[in-house]
């Protein structure tokens, strides 16, 4: 479960899913819950099964039966602003790397030239390179999805959009330096690979199914 949630929180939250049907399709955003739920069930059951995962699973759930009692025995005051304090972090946190990212996104979408997207983001090899760009380009959270949507502006298949949607916020660099602190390099580098192929597979699948946008 802890590492099924570890993938299943970047690639399909709430937000991220609102945020890809508004701004790129619905059709999209539905594939990507879809594809990221039973892609971070397979890869979590697979690494699970290793050795290195099945000490993370164990002290994780150790850890949550301890957090779990904690909070039961917490006042509903105290819930609620220990659930603020939670929630202004968390802000504090993203608002500055969104408006960055976002930044970042209108210079690509202003001075990337047409051709190179239309050529390499395209078709079956755009898939696999849809799905592989997402581990060295760092979007952080949201931002994806507006990179993603400046990419489809410049010519970027739906499919290799989804291979994108999925891969890069599973198994991004810098995601995979601050999540190995916690479960070690073993854990991330089985789900980073995996995660990379069930991108693609998940890219591949749309792009046969011809759903576009």
């Amino acid at each position: 479960p802890a590492i099924t949630f570890l993938l299943m929180a970047p690639a399909a939250n709430i937000m991220a899913i609102i945020f890809t049907s508004e701004i790129i399709s619905w059709k999209l955003a539905l594939a990507r819950i879809v594809f990221s739920f039973i892609g971070a069930i397979i890869i979590g059951m697979i690494v699970a099964k290793t050795p290195w995962g099945k000490k993370i699973e164990d002290k994780y759930m150790e850890m949550a039966g301890k957090r779990h009692t904690k909070i039961q025995e917490m006042a509903i005051e105290d819930k609620f602003w220990e659930t603020m304090h939670v929630a202004g972090d968390l802000a504090r946190r993203v608002v500055p790397y969104l408006a960055l990212g976002l930044v970042f996104v209108s210079f690509v979408e202003a001075y990337l030239p047409k051709e190179i997207v239309a050529k390499w983001l395209t078709g079956i090899h755009g898939v696999f390179l849809g799905g592989a760009i997402g581990v060295p380009t760092y979007t952080p959270t949201l931002v994806e999805v507006f990179f993603t949507k400046a990419l489809i502006n410049l010519g970027m298949s739906p499919s290799a959009a989804l291979a994108f949607l999925i891969g890069a916020p599973m198994a991004s660099i810098p995601s995979m330096l601050g999540v190995s602190r916690v479960v070690g390099w073993k854990v991330v580098l089985t789900y980073a690979i995996l995660a990379i192929i069930v991108a693609i597979i998940s890219g591949l699948i749309y792009l046969g199914l011809g759903v576009g946008l």
